[in-house]
């Protein structure tokens, strides 16, 4: 993997095992649903990025674009046959990721690729 481009936050994944992630190689999420002290919804930019422990790490909104050139050596994680590249990105505002990989094959590839929308129920609510 040769770079990564992302805002706001970014955790990429091969055959499970986390391979490059925004917050010390660690696990996090959004939560999109939390509310104020007075019960009101704080709205995206503002929602609360957490570890898998539960620790605050920050807003979802992080207020830059991040482009980092790095040499991170995938191989160790691949195996013969299907392979999977998994990524998480969560954002406050708009936002985006682009993963770059120098990739050199000795064979014909078999490849699909699968895209999975998990913010579409929201988008759908944001809508209305």
């Amino acid at each position: 993997m040769s770079r990564v481009e992302y805002d706001d936050w970014l955790i990429v994944k091969v055959n499970g095992k986390i391979v490059y992630s925004s917050y010390n190689n660690q696990m996090f999420a959004a939560d999109y649903t939390a509310k104020d002290e007075d019960g009101f919804p704080i709205g995206r930019r503002f929602a609360p990025v957490r570890n898998e422990e539960g620790t605050r790490l920050g807003n979802a909104e992080r207020g830059k674009s991040w482009r980092k050139n790095l040499n991170i050596d995938i191989r160790p994680y691949l195996h013969q046959g299907k392979n999977t590249i998994w990524t998480r990105t969560v954002v406050g505002g708009g936002g985006e990721n682009a993963i770059f990989f120098n990739v050199h094959q000795y064979c014909e590839p078999v490849c699909h690729d699968k895209w999975e929308n998990s913010c579409s129920e929201y988008e759908k609510r944001v809508k209305q």
